[in-house]
């Protein structure tokens, strides 16, 4: 926009600027020195600002609503992509009674795979620990957060979604 902006200077004869980006930027960095006098050549200098995006994530298996015994486990495999990087998953298994339903959050450790840009891996829900009734429902969606905290999640048959769009819904 044509704005001059003057730096004072640090220790150690270092000039910083500091500033929250939301744009790209290119500036043209003036050297004067104390008779007045500017740098001959004059680089023009870009900073290309990339939006962060929200994650997405996708249940890969089981890919639908499945039947299971109270004291069976139920490999879940997902993959989860983001643009910067993956930070964080969890499990959030849903148990319906005829009065309520109760949540439970559930991490999944992403070990050597937090902060890579695509992360594909496998979590065993043993479901004993939800002590299941006949006819009981348990549902579970896989949820995940980049390095900005943007969520995404994804439930069994839907297709990949992040939290700006709904999810489809399925029992397991």
């Amino acid at each position: 926009d044509g704005r001059w902006l003057e730096l004072s200077e640090l220790p150690d004869r270092i000039y910083r600027f500091t500033a929250l980006l939301t744009n790209s930027v290119s500036f043209t960095p003036v050297l004067t020195n104390l008779h007045r006098l500017e740098n001959l050549a004059k680089p023009t200098c870009e900073i290309v600002v990339y939006p962060d995006e929200p994650p997405t994530v996708k249940i890969l298996s089981p890919s639908e609503e499945i039947t299971a015994r109270p004291d069976d486990v139920v490999r879940i495999e997902f993959e989860a992509q983001d643009d910067f990087g993956v930070a964080e998953a969890k499990l959030l298994v849903t148990v319906k009674t005829e009065t309520n339903a109760a949540l439970v959050t559930i991490p999944i450790p992403l070990k050597e795979q937090r902060g890579a840009k695509r992360v594909r891996q496998q979590i065993d829900l043993d479901l004993k620990q939800f002590h299941l009734k006949q006819d009981q429902e348990l549902t579970y969606a896989v949820q995940v957060s980049d390095t900005k905290a943007n969520l995404a999640a994804a439930l069994p048959a839907s297709t990949e979604s992040n939290m700006n769009r709904p999810a489809a819904s399925a029992a397991t």
